[in-house]
């Protein structure tokens, strides 16, 4: 979607289609389709590998079950929506359709990328505790780290609608700040825009991407702490039971 400072900005417009098919839409269609499906067996060749090996019915297998899940999740939209809706170009599809696609995708890529946490976690404590590896990862606490996980993942998508609809605003202000038309005229006739989302005026909307931004910020070096106190936890066993040997 390209739009320049006097067109108007609609709500999930750039979820349409240009209307016309290209030579470039149809590789770049074709090759996500493509991939996904790849991606889709794949999964479920992991899950019959899983439910085969009993060597996998531990909370590593759970894990990677939940996960596999996930990735299947996320790649079957790509398949069903996202390669066909770039081959074809639909310009009269409703953008409901996208935000759902887009919804249902993410909730499954998300929750696969947050287990893939748990299973980092899994494998460091099999390798530095191996001997307090199954005290540590039970049935019960594999079973209740799965259900967090998704629930958690629920959650954040619930709120991340909330920052899409924010994003949308900020973009409508800057293309209205950028236009040549009187600038408090265009905020009048878009109040309300904002008010139907429960904003009084733009600067509300500003106001609430400032916090997003913190928030952001915060959880970006929360998640650096908890790689760099991981990397303090294996050099501290492993460099311990190194300096022992050579003592």
């Amino acid at each position: 979607m390209h739009l320049n400072a006097t067109e108007e900005f609609h709500y999930g417009s750039e979820l349409q289609g240009r209307g016309e098919m290209s030579t470039f839409d149809t590789a770049v269609g074709l090759f996500v389709t493509l991939l996904s499906m790849a991606a889709v067996s794949v999964g479920l060749l992991n899950l019959c590998i899983i439910k085969e090996m009993t060597i996998f019915h531990s909370a590593f297998g759970c894990l990677w079950i939940s996960r596999t899940i996930g990735e299947i999740g996320a790649n079957i939209i790509h398949v069903i929506y996202s390669g066909p809706v770039t081959i074809l170009q639909p310009k009269d599809i409703s953008p409901t359709f996208g935000i759902v696609a887009f919804t249902i995708g993410y909730f499954f890529a998300c929750e696969s990328c947050v287990m893939h946490q748990y299973i980092s976690a899994n494998r460091m404590f099999a390798v530095c505790t191996p001997l307090k590896y199954k005290s540590i990862f039970t049935k019960r606490v594999t079973t209740i780290i799965i259900v967090i996980t998704w629930v958690e993942v629920a959650i954040i998508m619930a709120l991340y609608h909330e920052v899409l609809h924010i994003g949308s605003l900020v973009l409508a202000h800057n293309m209205v700040a950028e236009s040549e038309v009187d600038v408090e005229d265009r905020q009048r006739d878009r109040s309300g825009e904002y008010s139907s989302l429960g904003y009084s005026t733009p600067s509300a909307v500003f106001a609430e991407d400032k916090w997003c931004r913190v928030v952001a910020t915060a959880l970006l070096v929360l998640n650096v702490l908890v790689v760099l106190a991981v990397f303090y936890q294996i050099e501290r066993v492993f460099g311990g039971h190194v300096r022992h040997n050579r003592q």
